[in-house]
């Protein structure tokens, strides 16, 4: 059952009760066109799912910026924007390309990464000092414990 939602912290609440991570929410609610963008429509859309479409402009001018008509995922939950960025930069100071951190993540070439191959990447080749199980599960968009690349290309958005 989706809690009562009046504001954007419920709405996050209920987003991460449903889907285990904000990232997944996001990818899976909000930026369905996989663009890194949402626009009001998507943003009014995910509404509906969480059934709190009558104070969904409220929440819009909660979270929109000041400037556009474009939402992106630092827009919308911060915190864990911030552990992706996190992990962007590790790549891009170890000059990684996402194909290169694939292979470190998924270090037996299968078609996807489990989630203690890319926990142990994570901590042992990249340094990566935030939550790379957050990390995981918000990329992990079946929540089968299961990343594939495809998934993973998402942070090239």
């Amino acid at each position: 059952m989706t809690p009562h939602v009046t504001s954007i912290p419920d709405l996050l609440t209920a987003m991460q009760q449903r889907r285990g991570s904000l990232l997944r929410a996001w990818r899976l609610d909000v930026d369905v066109d996989g663009t890194g963008l949402a626009s009001r429509e998507d943003f009014g859309l995910a509404c509906q799912s969480y059934n709190c479409e009558q104070v969904c402009a409220q929440l819009w001018e909660e979270v929109a910026p000041e400037e556009g008509d474009k939402l992106t995922f630092g827009d919308f939950a911060a915190d864990e924007a911030t552990n992706v960025l996190d992990f962007l930069v590790v790549l891009y100071n170890k000059k990684y390309s996402l194909e290169e951190a694939w292979q470190v993540l998924n270090p037996n070439a299968q078609s996807f990464a489990r989630m203690s191959d890319f926990l142990r990447g994570c901590s042992s080749r990249l340094a990566f000092p935030g939550n790379a199980e957050l990390l995981y599960m918000g990329l992990d968009v079946s929540g089968q414990g299961r990343l594939w690349y495809e998934e993973f290309e998402y942070l090239g958005f």
